[in-house]
């Protein structure tokens, strides 16, 4: 039941970065997925087990397009946030993009928009 829990998740997270990055179009999209296939032999379903990867090759984008990527992935995942898992990885990109600052504005104003 683990394995295939955790294949669920690590293909959402797959599918959740796809549609994100295809979302800033297709050669952004490219880029991402050359580089981790050059630059550390894998493809984006391992960003689930390593989001320092995806992260890396975000941060090394100009302007705020990787706090704007994470932040799609970030509402994407939201109804899965708190599970084992989908935590870890949205933590560790979280850290890893040092986007703390980002993260705490955006889960206040989503907190008042609720009440």
């Amino acid at each position: 039941m683990f394995d295939e829990e955790f294949k669920v998740k690590k293909a959402l997270v797959s599918l959740v970065i796809e549609k994100s990055l295809l979302e800033f179009g297709e050669p952004l999209y490219d880029f991402v997925v050359t580089t981790l296939e050059k630059k550390y032999d894998c493809y984006l379903p391992t960003c689930y087990e390593h989001p320092e990867y995806l992260s890396e090759i975000l941060t090394g984008i100009q302007g705020n397009v990787s706090s704007i990527i994470f932040m799609s992935i970030y509402k994407k995942l939201a109804d899965v946030s708190k599970r084992p898992g989908i935590a870890s990885f949205l933590g560790l990109l979280e850290t890893d993009m040092k986007l703390h600052d980002t993260m705490k504005i955006y889960q206040n104003a989503i907190g008042r928009l609720s009440k």
